[in-house]
């Protein structure tokens, strides 16, 4: 993990924890950066307190109400204001801008700026390879806010078998262990999966039980994007087996990311993932979950809406079978499936994209500007781009019973199109 000074706050915790409100047994002369009278959280749960807080370098030397007048630096004056541990944001997608001179990095530099600390990165089974060489740059280029970092399975399994719909013999499998194990070795927290995603939506359940093993094996995590949030593959509850069977088999903490229900035909099946949750943990599995606390998904318009068997071998062979005749009814019905799991709504799939006539504009609105219908909207525009997709398809019910869960934490998913 790389580490600088936002991440000092983190210690706020630890401080509180170990020493009284009157602060240490003998208070410093000196700080270089000294914070008054701010309402104090410590991260504990407990309720907020009044302190001063006084930094010496990159430790926190002071929690309490300071006797004496002091020296520091810096002053903070924290009247009115609320100092807290820096938060943690667990699945984000900021990785481009994990630079200091890149100019570009808002959306870091947003976070930051909420408090948020230290981010997850390698999320949904694509992240950086080599991973040392990643955490190498990062140290040296310095990033801002602290940040881990996931070896992906999607980037793994196109390094070694490509983006078709293949399975690895006996030794592309060796392969891959041997590439997580590298990975775990300079650094990963842990293996991400995207199994909804090509080419990971190929991959059969066992081959990740064998990933994950080798992340086991090094103290790691498994932390997935399942293969179906919703009724578009196997379904949500049987995907959400699956992630479960996974644990257990590799023996690995598992953590859904931004666990949902997505779809009307699955909405208020969130009880029944609680259930199954907890059926884990009382079997001694180690699982947990990240939500963002809105109604809307966002992912690239062709991974949302385009069957898997069209995205075979990547965008360049889906825009091949566009364009052969004898495949477009059958590529249109997989389409209509696809709106019809996520939302049942064209109206409620909206772009995200540069190209100010499609930012913005739901199916509805393009199939009706372009006089097409809303699966045709889909292949017209893949066809030259690859948007991103805002689908508002899950309900405030759904999300508020799995916020309730003291396993689950929230997660932004930011970085290009969520909030």
């Amino acid at each position: 993990m790389n580490v600088n000074i936002f991440g000092l706050l983190f210690g706020l915790f630890l401080a509180s924890v170990l020493y009284p409100i009157s602060g240490f047994a003998q208070q410093p002369k000196e700080f270089d950066l000294l914070i008054q009278g701010a309402v104090l959280f410590d991260g504990s749960g407990g309720d907020s307190i009044r302190a001063d807080v006084g930094v010496i370098g990159d430790r926190i030397a002071y929690v309490g109400k300071l006797e004496e007048p002091v020296h520091a630096k810096k002053v903070i004056d924290g009247t009115g204001l609320f100092l807290a541990p820096g938060f943690i944001d667990p699945h984000t997608h900021y990785a481009s801008q994990l630079n200091h001179s890149n100019p570009t990095a808002r959306a870091v530099l947003r976070a930051l700026a909420q408090g948020v600390t230290t981010v997850f990165e390698g999320n949904d089974g694509s992240g950086p390879l080599p991973v040392g060489g990643t955490l190498e740059k990062w140290e040296e280029q310095g990033i801002g806010p602290n940040a881990a970092l996931f070896v992906g399975h999607n980037s793994i399994r196109r390094k070694v078998l490509g983006s078709g719909n293949v399975q690895p013999s006996v030794k592309e499998l060796e392969e891959m262990k041997a590439m997580v194990e590298q990975a775990m070795q300079e650094g990963a927290f842990g293996l991400s999966t995207g199994l909804f995603y090509n080419p990971g939506n190929f991959a059969k359940t066992e081959e990740v039980i064998e990933l994950a093993k080798v992340a086991a094996a090094y103290g790691g995590i498994y932390d997935t994007h399942q293969r179906d949030e919703g009724s578009q593959n196997i379904g949500v509850l049987s995907s959400s087996r699956e992630v479960i069977e996974i644990a257990e088999k590799a023996n690995i903490p598992v953590h859904f990311s931004h666990i949902k229900v997505a779809g009307p035909a699955v909405w208020g099946k969130s009880a029944d993932i609680i259930q199954m949750v907890e059926e884990a943990h009382a079997r001694g599995l180690n699982v947990t979950a990240n939500q963002y606390p809105y109604v809307a998904s966002q992912t690239g318009l062709h991974s949302a809406l385009v069957p898997a068997w069209v995205l075979d071998g990547g965008v360049s062979e889906m825009r091949k079978r566009f364009r052969q005749p004898e495949l477009q009814d059958s590529i249109i019905k997989g389409i209509h499936a696809s709106i019809q799991a996520r939302t049942a709504d064209p109206s409620r799939l909206v772009l995200s994209s540069s190209d100010p006539e499609l930012n913005g504009q739901s199916l509805q609105d393009l199939a009706e500007k372009w006089n097409i219908t809303p699966e045709e909207a889909v292949i017209k525009v893949c066809l030259t781009s690859t948007p991103s997709l805002h689908s508002f398809m899950m309900t405030e019910e759904d999300i508020e019973n799995f916020m309730r869960q003291p396993w689950v934490m929230t997660g932004s998913d930011g970085g290009g199109g969520h909030p």
